[in-house]
């Protein structure tokens, strides 16, 4: 019995926690102190150190233990997990896995599998009490020979992800070990880590449990790969901290397509065995608050909508070896400890003793996945886009997800299409290179949560939302509130055409389109090159920095048959090198452009040519970006998405600015107004990323609304007059809006849409005076100040990787600068 094993480890409350209490241990496995020479909890474990700790015990337990590398973080660590079971079980792994793999198709196993729990540990590297615990996590299941453990490793496959985070653990750790006494004063620097070395994010300074819709970061993608070689039926995410320790069940709003009910059913069985244990040692808890489960981009709610019991664990005590709590009493990171280690042993046992019940509750969630049932009308979504590298892009991220897609052939006709962007209903026609996701597939509950424009709210927490008197949590209600975004749909991410679709007919499929590129010839006079998807820019300022001049059509020109349209760039031959066709033709193959000849700059019509004032010349962007605020999500998209040069800068108040002509401000700490605007003035190319209704040397005046929004998307449109509508022609687009406050209308670039006086909400939750206040709000404010330009936008388009259409915003305004 569960009870009867952690009542062994009941201790007095001034004895320290026994992690030692599943005796008898097999003396050849060494104990995990005896290796590092500490124990539990006296210091900040590194990653060199863990590692040694896990190989000893890899060695020593070769039967029950086998350690699996599946990837490098960003910084060259390791990724691993350890697999830890019977003998038995372990002989035969790769059989259980691959029948776990049938049942995730919706398969016959063809034999018995046993529950698979994932722990996952240190997603947030500063919390640091999961990464410590997975030692000792690791070595008691392998070494004790207690029948508790035995009992729960006969019916359990156990994976432990001991690090899912090494670089932002390392950098912390490192830092707090050199400074470290080991006080709770919170006046000593141990309790007070400098920015550059906070390990809640990775090397790109992402928070990784945030990233499982965008799959931008290496860690993310390689994890979730890992993650669909094994299934798992449970998965547990060890956090810190918080006040007392927290498991599910969770509080509203609960992800529809999780499939309540069932979530609900596991997560209070696993959480009665938690709290079992944790009484049995007179620890405090809380459950149903706080930390919801709706945002799909968490790991709890990413695993739970691919078929595990996904759940949060947060722990009191990690971080520092000691705080004091508010009532004087102090929680250390050996606390911390052996709360993880515990709810973890707790989940692994019941888990188990479970096993027939919860393997064919996963059997049958994705049984309805497989066969399309769990979707309802919502069959089908159909994406399509004149140019086909942004939907190439969507599909490299459905690869990552593990969801399945197609293109069609043919046009093809559908009479109960949906669109997402308008009320429209009926009948729509599909051309040939459309993108096609049936819901009807291993992860289909995953593929809807993350294309379907909205998701059900609990009809109890829409009334608790709008109407909180009538619910009193102090009589058993639940809080209310969201902990993250509402809104993340991927077709308006990626600001492409999409339809959801109430049947799945076939439809004639085949290979991925090709970019059609075009190589230059001819060209008298010089070249065109057309501006359709952001590669073209980035071709292009390719070109610049190789020498080429380059200039931007800002006029329709009609040159003797030849019609040259805003945006597209311009590059002439009696301004440039003569190997300047050479250099198109290199960029254009690997930049996918496309090029055409202009052999006369004759106007046909009208007065504007390429000779006329209806073109501007472009400057090769020479970028400083501030390293301050949150600059993660614009470092990670010039350095790896972009592959932009760039120059950071930890303080842009010493910056020599002449050197530069962009420069890039995730906040305005640090830097000086009157020395910016008289940059600015000189030609300057400033861009501010997150004023969120501020203003820096150009004053943009705001909407605020009575109540804030927690991440919903609304529609918006560009200025076609604008240099940030180049290249988007023809293509709609969401801006995500958080918070209360919007830019006023006034030197707007970017507007939210508006029809009937009431701002158009696509996804997410609003309150019911939300449109009308809404109505009028900007989101990018853009002005010229003397010779240069100041661009605000009112959040960060690069926040999260979540956000494509609007990064190319973001490489307009880069391009641009200068340009009216």
């Amino acid at each position: 019995m569960l009870c009867a094993a952690l009542a062994l480890l009941a201790i007095q409350p001034q004895q320290p926690f026994d992690f030692y209490g599943f005796g008898p241990y097999d003396p050849n496995i060494p104990k995990p102190e005896s290796i590092l020479g500490y124990g539990p909890g006296e210091r900040h474990t590194t990653f060199a150190q863990q590692e040694e700790v896990i190989g000893r015990l890899a060695a020593s337990a070769p039967d029950r233990i086998a350690v699996r590398r599946f990837g490098k973080s960003t910084e060259g660590r390791s990724l691993r997990i350890v697999a830890i079971s019977s003998p038995k079980n372990m002989g035969r792994l790769d059989e259980i896995r691959e029948a776990n793999q049938r049942i995730a198709n919706g398969e016959d196993p063809q034999g018995e599998v046993p529950a698979i729990i994932w722990i996952n540990q240190c997603i947030h590297g500063d919390e640091t009490a999961s990464f410590e615990s997975s030692m000792w996590l690791i070595y008691t299941l392998a070494a004790s020979r207690s029948r508790f453990v035995e009992n729960a490793l006969e019916n359990a496959v156990v994976i432990v992800n001991p690090s899912y985070n090494p670089d932002g653990h390392e950098r912390f750790a490192v830092w707090f070990n050199s400074v470290a006494v080991g006080t709770p004063n919170r006046a000593a620097p141990e309790h007070s880590p400098p920015p550059a070395v906070q390990g809640r994010v990775n090397h790109y300074r992402f928070d990784l449990n945030r990233d499982r819709i965008a799959m931008s970061q290496v860690e993310s993608v390689a994890e979730a790969a890992e993650y669909r070689r094994w299934n798992p039926h449970v998965y547990v995410d060890q956090h810190g901290e918080v006040s007392t320790y927290f498991f599910p069940p969770n509080p509203m709003a609960v992800n529809a397509n999780i499939d309540r009910q069932r979530l609900h059913y596991w997560t209070e069985i696993l959480g009665r065995a938690t709290a079992h244990a944790f009484d049995q040692q007179g620890w405090t808890y809380f459950i149903r608050d706080t930390f919801d489960i709706y945002y799909a981009g968490y790991l709890d709610s990413w695993t739970a909508l691919s078929g595990a019991i996904g759940m949060t664990h947060e722990t009191d005590g990690g971080s520092n070896l000691v705080t004091t709590r508010e009532d004087g009493t102090e929680v250390t990171l050996r606390d911390g400890m052996a709360k993880h280690f515990t709810s973890a042993i707790s989940v692994v046992a019941e888990s188990a003793r479970q096993r027939s019940e919860l393997v064919g509750s996963f059997a049958r969630f994705k049984a309805k996945a497989a066969d399309g049932s769990h979707a309802g009308k919502f069959a089908r979504v159909v994406l399509s886009c004149s140019d086909p590298r942004p939907l190439l892009r969507l599909a490299d991220q459905l690869d990552k997800q593990g969801i399945q897609y197609k293109w069609l052939q043919e046009p093809f006709e559908q009479l109960d299409a949906h669109d997402y962007w308008s009320d429209t209903v009926g009948k729509a026609t599909f051309p040939r290179g459309s993108f096609v996701i049936d819901m009807a597939q291993p992860f289909g509950q995953l593929a809807k949560a993350l294309l379907e424009p909205h998701s059900d709210f609990e009809p109890e927490f829409v009334k608790l939302m709008n109407q909180p008197e009538l619910f009193d949590v102090r009589e058993g209600g639940e809080s209310g509130g969201f902990y993250d975004l509402t809104a993340w749909a991927l077709p308006y991410a990626h600001s492409v055409h999409a339809s959801w679709c109430e049947s799945a007919p076939p439809v004639k499929t085949g290979p991925a389109p090709s970019v059609e590129k075009q190589t230059p010839s001819g060209g008298s006079v010089g070249w065109v090159i057309a501006y359709t998807d952001r590669e073209d820019a980035l071709g292009v300022m390719s070109l610049m920095r190789s020498g080429v001049r380059v200039r931007v059509a800002t006029q329709t020109m009609r040159l003797d048959g030849n019609t040259v349209r805003p945006g597209e760039f311009i590059v002439l031959r009696g301004r440039n090198d003569s190997d300047a066709g050479q250099k198109i033709a290199a960029a254009a193959d690997k930049f996918g452009l496309r090029v055409r000849p202009l052999d006369s700059g004759f106007p046909s019509a009208g007065r504007a040519g390429p000779g006329s004032d209806a073109t501007a010349p472009l400057q090769s962007p020479k970028i400083a970006l501030a390293f301050s605020g949150g600059y993660g999500g614009v470092w990670h998209l010039l350095e790896t998405t972009l592959k932009l040069p760039f120059t950071p800068v930890a303080n842009v108040g010493a910056l020599d600015l002449s050197e530069f002509n962009t420069i890039l401000l995730p906040s305005t700490g640090g830097a000086s107004e009157d020395a910016l605007r008289a940059w600015v003035s000189d030609g300057g190319n400033l861009i501010l990323l997150g004023s969120r209704g501020g203003g820096f040397i150009i004053q943009a005046s705001s909407k605020t609304m009575s109540r804030g929004l927690p991440g919903s998307l609304f529609r918006a449109e560009i200025d076609d007059k604008s240099a940030l509508s180049f290249g988007r022609a023809g293509r709609p687009f969401a801006v995500p809006v958080s918070g209360r406050s919007l830019f006023s209308a006034e030197g707007a670039q970017v507007k939210l849409s508006a029809a009937d006086g009431k701002a158009t909400v696509l996804s997410g939750w609003t309150w019911p005076d939300t449109q009308a206040e809404a109505a009028g709000g900007a989101w990018v404010v853009r002005s010229r100040v003397g010779q240069g330009t100041v661009t605000l936008f009112l959040a960060d388009p690069c926040e999260r990787a979540l956000w494509p259409g609007l990064q190319d915003l973001l490489v307009n305004a880069i391009l641009f600068g200068g340009v009216e």
